[in-house]
């Protein structure tokens, strides 16, 4: 069943199981090439309603994966929170998903969680790259 939701040319949202007590919200649309979009802390996949269908038209595969606590995820009370182990859970959730190479998209919280644990993304999505930053309203 997983692989159907991940062939679907539209966009499927599911809770995806890592252990007993946590699990992740995914949402998996298009195909071709993975973009991962990881939200922030007062996100969740709704936040990226505009994207997918830009990245899906692009001829990419768009994955919204809400870290725990985050969006739909689960939240349970004594769970690691940090920075490392949400990390870990993302890569969880795209080795689960058999993503070996995404480009990684992610805002506010979720870019800390996508750069905190270089090595947890290292098998699915290579080596993170940041574009360098950019000043708004600043000459």
């Amino acid at each position: 069943m997983l692989a159907l939701l991940l062939c679907a040319d539209t966009a499927r949202a599911f809770p995806l199981v890592l252990s007993p007590a946590e699990s992740v919200e995914v949402t998996v649309a298009g195909s071709g090439e993975p973009v991962v979009l990881i939200p922030g802390l007062f996100g969740s996949a709704f936040g990226y309603r505009a994207v997918i269908p830009l990245l899906n038209d692009a001829g990419y595969r768009a994955i919204v994966v809400e870290p725990l606590g985050i969006g739909s995820s689960a939240r349970p009370e004594h769970a690691d929170y940090s920075l490392t182990a949400q990390a870990d859970r993302i890569a969880a959730a795209l080795d689960r998903l058999s993503v070996r190479h995404a480009v990684v998209v992610a805002h506010s919280l979720g870019a800390s969680m996508a750069t905190s644990s270089p090595g947890s993304f290292r098998s699915t999505a290579g080596r993170p790259r940041l574009p360098p930053p950019k000043r708004f309203g600043v000459p």
